[in-house]
């Protein structure tokens, strides 16, 4: 799964239904990004890889932390038992390790239905 899937994802479990694609150009090469609504405009939404919209991640999914490890970020949340739910790492960037915890936030909420 690619950064654009992730960001689609996460975006419809936050609740946003309307999506529109862009492509900007990042190291001479284009990029597809995903736009969201954002009153009578859209916006970019890319948790993936920008940090403002990773938080709104964390934040909306509850996450409880984030820290780096020597080269890896770590973002958490924990349950109940102050054990562990959520664990997800990232050797790219604090975004990414905030994305894919959200995403295994998301599988599990699944799970538990």
């Amino acid at each position: 799964m690619d950064n654009l899937d992730i960001d689609r994802k996460l975006a419809e479990a936050m609740g946003y239904s309307k999506f529109e694609h862009d492509v900007i150009i990042r190291n001479g090469h284009d990029h597809a990004v995903l736009m969201i609504p954002d009153g009578d405009s859209w916006r970019y939404f890319r948790p993936t890889e920008e940090i403002h919209d990773a938080w709104e991640v964390f934040i909306y999914f509850k996450l409880d932390a984030l820290y780096r490890s020597l080269n890896i970020w770590v973002a958490m949340r924990y349950g109940n038992d102050n054990l562990p739910m959520v664990n997800a790492e990232s050797d790219e960037s604090a975004a990414k390790a905030i994305s894919l915890a959200a995403m295994q936030a998301i599988e599990r909420s699944k799970s538990d239905d």
